[in-house]
């Protein structure tokens, strides 16, 4: 990942917190919405995802 976790953090507050963001960030970071969506989670910027019930 090229950016820390702060600095993800910073980009979403920045740009007006937009889910639509998450996919720029994942991409940027070469890594799955699922960890940029995690890391958001973590520092209570988004709501943690429901389990899915498979």
């Amino acid at each position: 990942m090229m950016m820390t976790e702060d600095e993800i953090c910073f980009r979403f507050k920045r740009n007006g917190c937009r889910k639509s963001h998450i996919r720029i960030l994942a991409e940027l970071n070469a890594v799955e919405t699922r960890v940029i969506e995690e890391i958001l989670s973590s520092k209570g910027l988004i709501k943690a995802r429901e389990a899915k019930i498979q």
